[in-house]
């Protein structure tokens, strides 16, 4: 595991990129401008095949690996070998594998705790990586795409899955976040 201190300096003062994986993140070309960010940030399962390249970028410098399901953990950290470190945003470490354990960032338990209870339901990774980072990272500029709170399927499924979160809760409290945060610019 990595330190906080290790992970917030080398995220300070960069051009940042969070990408979710909804559909609405391939309506337009965004791969030049994604890969243009110092950092890259990619979500769970939501690997850049080339084909997909000139819309969703190449890059990935940072991986979330929010999922329990050990397979697909080892699967992705496989596909995701190239990044610089992985982002563990939940409260439990126990279903981390090893493989993925030496450059991970952990957010604190308390964190989860206090998205928890702002926005009312279990909230998606996505929704606690962009909080963390709005109120925890020092960037210059963030780049928010491809979320549109479960609307659409994950441009990697064919249904949606909405699992335990509620989308509308969700929605309703990250909406002014995106919109009042500084230097956010959200790509819908």
């Amino acid at each position: 595991m990595i330190t906080r201190e290790e992970f917030h300096e080398y995220c300070k003062d960069k051009r940042i990129a969070i990408l979710g994986n909804s559909r609405i993140i391939l309506k337009e070309k965004l791969g030049d401008h994604i890969d243009s960010h110092q950092i890259v940030l990619r979500m769970n399962m939501g690997y850049p095949k080339p084909d997909l390249h000139s819309l969703i970028g190449r890059r990935t410098d940072i991986w979330s690996a929010a999922m329990a399901d050990q397979t697909k953990q080892r699967h992705f950290h496989g596909l995701f070998k190239d990044r610089k470190f992985t982002l563990w945003p939940w409260y439990d470490l126990s279903t981390m594998i090893a493989e993925i354990r030496e450059n991970t960032y952990a957010f604190p338990p308390a964190f989860y705790k206090e998205i928890l209870g702002e926005c009312g339901s279990i909230p998606s990774s996505g929704c606690l990586i962009v909080n963390y980072f709005i109120r925890h990272i020092e960037y210059e500029a963030l780049t928010v795409a491809g979320f549109d709170f479960f609307k659409t399927p994950n441009f990697h499924r064919s249904e949606i899955v909405t699992a335990h979160h509620q989308p509308r809760k969700e929605e309703d409290f990250m909406v002014p976040v995106l919109k009042k945060s500084r230097g956010v610019s959200w790509i819908r």
